[in-house]
């Protein structure tokens, strides 16, 4: 049996205010909309993060292929510079010099070929800078965000930081008048019932929730001593008579 003068037994209804206002504030700095918008904004930059790999990686193939595409083209023409010396030299005999001019011909249309590829080649590159350059400008977009809404998130939480540690004094300042028994049967009986401990009585009226009381518990209550804290047997909360 857990007894307290009613004085003290009240003090329990204001600390379980002071509780439920922790709660509430607890609540209030997780659901922070900036914080919302916070993880927005980091899903964001994940993605593009995952978008500047990918453009990376776009660009390094762009490149190899503008390298491959030069390449060829310098074959061909290294070739047909070459032949063409042969072919200025007039050291060939007559039977040589048309296969030389159809070997020439079948060359420079190669190149043409080839040089068209290699400006595709360049122009794709060009597009793949264009796109990182892209991702890049919104990946500093986003940081500056995310910079602008960290710090708002950090403002606004230490605001309700503030409010936290002053429930949290005035919670103590309560508690350290109640005595020890009492506080642990309160601490027992909010983790049981997932919060709330204390039900205020009026004659027959309970608040902040609305209880039905048998004849038999009713009794019970009205016959318990008034320095006896009072844990329903039915609902499980401690009542607080109040008159």
């Amino acid at each position: 049996m857990t007894t307290a003068q009613p004085a003290d037994q009240q003090l329990l209804i204001a600390l379980q205010e002071q509780d439920r206002l922790l709660a509430r504030l607890a609540a209030e700095r997780r659901k922070l909309p900036i914080l919302a918008k916070l993880d927005e904004l980091r899903e964001a930059e994940g993605q593009l993060g995952r978008e500047r790999i990918a453009a990376e990686t776009a660009l390094a193939d762009a490149r190899r292929e503008v390298s491959f595409a030069e390449g060829e083209v310098q074959i061909v023409r290294t070739r047909r510079e070459r032949q063409q010396k042969v072919l200025d030299s007039g050291a060939l005999a007559p039977k040589d010099l048309g296969n030389l001019q159809s070997e020439l011909a079948n060359l420079a249309a190669r190149q043409s070929e080839l040089e068209d590829a290699e400006l595709a080649a360049m122009e794709n590159l060009e597009a793949r800078q264009s796109q990182l350059d892209a991702v890049g400008e919104r990946a500093t977009t986003i940081e500056t965000e995310i910079a602008a809404a960290s710090e708002q998130a950090e403002r606004e939480g230490g605001e309700v930081e503030s409010r936290i540690a002053k429930a949290e004094a005035d919670r103590e300042t309560i508690a350290e008048k109640i005595p020890d028994d009492v506080l642990s049967l309160y601490d027992e009986v909010r983790a049981r019932t997932g919060g709330l401990a204390v039900v205020e009585l009026h004659g027959q009226v309970t608040s902040p929730v609305t209880l039905d009381f048998s004849l038999a518990e009713l009794d019970a209550i009205r016959s318990t001593p008034a320095d006896e804290v009072y844990v329903s047997d039915e609902h499980e909360y401690i009542i607080v008579r109040m008159s």
